[in-house]
């Protein structure tokens, strides 16, 4: 805030500039100020004088200049605040993790690009060099580890991958999911699995394919350890191919099975339906006994190919019982991926319809299709 008023500031100007000789003393003396005084109120109105005629901007643009900066300052502030400091280092290590994801070189270029910009991105040639770089690092590191991890593999997955046709045998260690064995083959015969295997001597078990190549290095590998006195490589087929190959076998067995049991069934219905009409069914009571016996032949087929999941009893179709008591009850698998033609109840549609019972969901014990107090429909 001004003391002294602009008009005796201008006053002490004109006094000191134009006035003679005592003036400013006087002129000190009228504004109740000393004499530095005046001449500095002097030297500011000149200046201000001269600023205002030489040209430049006036003093309320440079106002609304600073105004806009200050603003355009706070802005990039906030811009800073909310930016992630990214220098080469953390682009090196970028690069690298992304890489080592599985991403590739092309992948890595164009995040690097929406993060930096397509001008400031590294081109190609750098960040091949920078991962080719690392992965020499991490080589030489993970060859020491290797050494030292080694005795804690006791149990091996063991199986081939392939790039580009080439194969890559891999090992990966079941209770945590380590990848133990990656390594680059000229091919995948029983001596390059075997020299591959070689080094882990700790290893107990392994699961593999029946691959002819992969079986051979494992029985190499066993034959080596029982001449050493070493600990033994116990083998056994993957859970995935064995019951792969299982399902591809009891497919077959169980469809020839299901299509005598319908034959037979339907064998029983016409003896049923001959019965019914007073016609002269020792003909196809003849029919339906071989059929019945086909399926059980088929039956025992399903039941040899895999135990307990087929059980039943096969009534003779003389005892004047009606189809439907006549018929060998089935147990469904549990088995998702069984066919849902399989008959849960051992009963077709038809007789299940014809019984009041749903299509799933066997009984425990045959149930006839008669009225209460007789055992079938006699003639």
């Amino acid at each position: 805030m001004l003391k002294i008023p602009l008009a005796t500031w201008i006053a002490n100007a004109a006094a000191c500039l134009n006035g003679s000789y005592g003036q400013v003393t006087r002129q000190a003396s009228l504004a109740d100020c000393s004499r530095q005084t005046v001449y500095d109120h002097a030297g500011k109105v000149r200046a201000a004088v001269e600023a205002e005629h030489q040209g430049g901007p006036t003093r309320a643009e440079l106002v609304e200049q600073n105004h806009r900066l200050r603003g355009e300052n706070d802005q990039l502030w906030d811009w800073l605040a909310q930016t992630i400091e990214f220098p080469k280092a953390k682009q090196e290590q970028f690069a690298i993790t992304a890489a080592a994801m599985g991403l590739s070189l092309n992948q890595v270029l164009v995040l690097l690009a929406l993060l930096l910009g397509q001008r400031a991105c590294p081109g190609r040639s750098t960040v091949h060099r920078r991962i080719k770089a690392a992965g020499s690092a991490a080589g030489r590191v993970l060859k020491a580890l290797d050494a030292r991890c080694r005795a804690l593999v006791l149990v091996g997955c063991i199986d081939e991958i392939f790039f580009h046709g080439r194969p890559v045998l891999v090992g990966v260690e079941p209770a945590s999911m380590a990848w133990f064995l990656g390594q680059v083959a000229p091919d995948r015969t029983g001596a390059t699995w075997a020299r591959a295997l070689h080094d882990w001597t700790a290893l107990e078990f392994v699961a593999a394919d029946a691959g002819t190549g992969l079986q051979a290095g494992i029985a190499a590998v066993q034959r080596q350890r029982r001449e050493q006195g070493q600990t033994p490589l116990e083998n056994c087929l993957d859970v995935f191919h064995t019951t792969q190959e299982a399902r591809r076998v009891l497919r077959q067995g169980w469809s020839h099975g299901e299509r005598c049991w319908g034959q037979a069934e339907a064998a029983s219905h016409r003896v049923e339906q001959a019965r019914r009409q007073g016609r002269d069914s020792r003909g196809m009571a003849a029919a339906a006994r071989w059929a019945w016996k086909k399926a059980e032949a088929g039956n025992g087929r399903v039941s040899g190919t895999h135990p307990g999941r087929v059980s039943g009893t096969h009534r003779d179709l003389q005892d004047s019982r009606s189809g439907q008591e006549r018929q060998r009850w089935f147990t469904r698998p549990s088995d998702p991926s069984w066919p849902s033609s399989i008959r849960g109840s051992g009963s077709s549609p038809r007789s299940s319809r014809k019984c009041g019972s749903g299509a799933s969901g066997g009984p425990t014990a045959p149930r006839s299709c008669a009225p209460p107090g007789r055992s079938g429909p006699t003639r």
